[in-house]
């Protein structure tokens, strides 16, 4: 009888011969243009999968009239109505106007100086919008005061109104009650007692301060 001749299964395109059956290959995937591939961490996990998002967090933001920075500003501003400016004025826009720095001694160094009256005059503020914000600025120093963290510059925000009040036909709520705010921060309360001598100091205006509390 012939001897019969042993043939092989025939080899087909992405099939791997294993004996007498036959696997499959995976076929190979094409790449993928624009990706990077996410490189294993040490342990052999890629790196998207370890990945903790982050977190917005916001940055606190400076109160540009009452002063206080970050959390402080918005527990203080929830309690209060912060007026607006003159012929419709943002708070900032207003205080653009006013053009003062941070600190008591930096709001009373502008007493005495008529180009801050020209400035509110030149955007229509009324001695209304004046005692308006001479208020709002006390109602900052003395509930910071009250919360254990005087703001730094309200209180002298309000004598500096103050004054722009009595150039613009109002009246002063006197020197008392200029003492008792200023009397509401540690950091001024000595100075408080020399009224007159102290804002002289920082303004450079010795005669357009007397004047002022002269008359109040």
């Amino acid at each position: 009888m012939p001897k019969k001749v042993g043939t092989s299964p025939p080899v087909l395109p992405n099939v791997q011969v294993r004996g007498f059956g036959a696997v499959e290959k995976p076929a190979v995937q094409p790449e993928q243009k624009g990706r990077t591939p996410n490189p294993p961490t040490p342990g052999g996990i890629p790196q998207h999968l370890t990945q903790v998002p982050q977190k917005h967090v916001p940055i606190p933001q400076r109160d540009p009239v009452a002063g206080v920075e970050g959390q402080m500003a918005a527990r203080v501003s929830e309690k209060l109505s912060t007026p607006k400016g003159p012929n419709g004025m943002t708070p900032r826009e207003f205080a653009d106007v006013l053009q003062f720095d941070t600190g008591h001694a930096k709001a009373v160094g502008c007493i005495g100086d008529p180009a801050l009256i020209d400035r509110l005059k030149a955007v229509g503020t009324t001695v209304d919008d004046a005692k308006a914000w001479r208020q709002f600025f006390w109602d900052v120093a003395r509930v910071s005061a009250e919360r254990g963290s005087p703001n730094p510059s309200a209180a002298g925000r309000a004598v500096l109104l103050d004054w722009v009040v009595t150039q613009l036909g109002g009246s002063s709520v006197g020197p008392a009650t200029l003492r008792e705010w200023l009397a509401s921060d540690p950091r001024v309360s000595a100075q408080a007692t020399d009224l007159a001598g102290w804002i002289s100091a920082q303004s450079g205006r010795k005669p357009a301060v007397e004047a002022w509390l002269s008359e109040a």
